[in-house]
């Protein structure tokens, strides 16, 4: 009994803070773009707006509490920046539309779907996704000029610069793409552009569009599985790795981007297999870390002359990359793995909370005695953390 009052007080927490940082703000002020329906930010002191991929996993959790308007509602605050802007910008600034963040947009518009049922919501939703996967994510030119290699795409900014192409890819910042973002071709990106692919020919099929239109779909992402299978699968250890396209080789990287393969269900069983082995390169008593790099990487003068600190790499865990691994090795049946992977996570969190009354950003999963480190002060709140806690909670359950 009382490990069950003990626990509660973290989702009491979560539950109460969901209405701290729900806001809305539907006109344009200076910098802000206003949206025009209610959403979730990060947190409440520093991160007050609406965040692209942070939102993916804001979504999942508000889902995961029955809380189905409000995520509806954030879906269609992307919808409308699609609408108005032709993008999703990495958060609703001005400042922010020369880029955007890791595209989740199919996967939210699903995950809500399944919750409401509405097939003309959907209908809609359909062309927006379509529109930002083609305009954005795949096209070529000065404006969005990202898929440049054997049908795959990179990160980008419109100024054309390796340090802002790295703030879209979200993993802001890593030693991963070597202060050279612009020319590397990353796994996690194109695998959830595979995601978009299945997606729309899911969708495309529930709204009653043409069989040739939904054949199409699975087409191009069978064709973007045998580029990234081509150029990024190393057999020797086992892994995928980022393409540097520019000096046509692999990156010698060891992320977890690599598992968005499995969350995605790109790889084959035998490569989750060899996948599912090498989760020992990341794996610690307090859970996973992000890279197994420590190195600082020379920046670019749009660095603005500070000394950043990689904070996705060792010794730094985060919430997403949990989620993406958990959910990718119960894809593949691996539930022993995914359990101790929840098991860690949920008690690091567990942990700092008891230190200081919230949950964090980021965490130390090396040494949890420590905080993790950034090139910012550490975050409290924290949506994505909050979110991936609910749902760890809730899916250890039932293994």
């Amino acid at each position: 009994m009382t490990k069950k009052i003990k626990k509660d007080k973290y989702l009491s927490f979560i539950n109460k803070y969901w209405e701290k940082v729900t806001q809305h703000k539907p006109e344009d002020i200076e910098r802000n773009i206003g949206l025009p329906y209610p959403f979730v930010s990060p947190n409440c002191e520093k991160y007050t707006e609406l965040y692209y991929w942070d939102s993916y996993f804001h979504v999942l959790g508000l889902l995961e509490e029955k809380k189905i308007e409000l995520a509806k509602n954030i879906v269609d605050n992307f919808i409308h920046l699609i609408d108005r802007f032709g993008i999703i910008p990495n958060a609703n600034s001005y400042y922010f539309l020369s880029r955007s963040q890791p595209p989740f947009l199919s996967s939210m518009v699903l995950a809500v779907y399944h919750h409401t049922k509405d097939k003309e919501w959907l209908k809609n939703a359909y062309v927006v996704v379509r529109r930002e996967y083609e305009e954005v994510w795949t096209a070529k030119g000065w404006k969005n000029n990202r898929n440049v290699y054997e049908g795959l795409s990179r990160y980008y900014d419109i100024n054309d610069i390796h340090f802002l192409a790295e703030l879209e890819s979200g993993w802001d910042l890593t030693s991963r793409y070597m202060g050279r973002c612009l020319d590397i071709l990353p796994i996690d990106l194109n695998c959830l552009l595979y995601k978009y692919e299945k997606d729309l020919s899911k969708i495309s099929k529930i709204i009653e569009k043409s069989k040739e239109e939904t054949k199409k779909w699975n087409e191009k992402a069978e064709q973007r599985s045998k580029s990234i299978n081509k150029l990024m699968w190393d057999r020797n250890p086992g892994v995928f790795r980022d393409y540097d396209y520019v000096n046509r080789q692999k990156t010698h990287a060891l992320t977890l981007a690599m598992y968005f393969s499995m969350y995605m269900k790109l790889a084959s069983k035998e490569q989750a297999e060899l996948l599912v082995k090498n989760l020992e390169f990341f794996e610690y008593d307090g859970g996973l870390v992000t890279t197994k790099s420590k190195s600082n990487i020379k920046r670019d003068q749009y660095s603005a002359g500070k000394s950043h600190t990689q904070q996705w790499d060792y010794p730094n865990g985060w919430a997403p990359l949990h989620l993406i691994v958990v959910e990718g090795l119960l894809n593949y049946g691996y539930k022993k793995e995914a359990k101790r992977i929840m098991e860690k996570w949920i008690a690091t969190c567990e942990r700092s909370f008891n230190k200081m009354g919230f949950f964090l950003e980021k965490y130390n999963v090396v040494d949890t005695t420590k905080c993790a480190k950034g090139h910012y002060d550490i975050q409290g709140g924290f949506g994505w953390t909050n979110a991936v806690y609910v749902i760890f909670r809730n899916k250890i359950k039932k293994i």
